[in-house]
């Protein structure tokens, strides 16, 4: 009987959706696909910006006469003309 009364205080709203139930779907499913775009667009984003840091990074190794490796270091380019910032150096120093 609750059943019965919710459809018959409804019907407003069932005739609406009956009415416009393509303009519904297309919505939806319109909505559907902006979201995975914009989800695939935001991955590119990332990924484009990841690859072009990873072209920044510079990686210093310091050998001695019998090839070692005495010395290791990692940096960032800081200006489009080349200048280094030399962090997180490793190992002995050359003497």
């Amino acid at each position: 009987v609750n059943q019965m009364n919710f459809f018959r205080n409804n019907t407003r709203l069932l005739k609406f959706v009956k009415r416009f139930m393509k303009e519904i779907i297309i919505a939806l499913v319109l909505a559907i696909v902006a979201a995975v775009m914009i989800e695939n667009y935001l991955d590119y984003r990332k990924n484009k910006m990841l690859e072009n840091n990873a072209k920044a990074v510079a990686t210093l190794i310091v050998y001695n006469a019998k090839t070692e490796i005495i010395a290791t270091a990692s940096g960032i380019f800081i200006s489009p003309d080349g200048k280094l910032e030399v962090f997180g150096i490793r190992g002995r120093s050359a003497k």
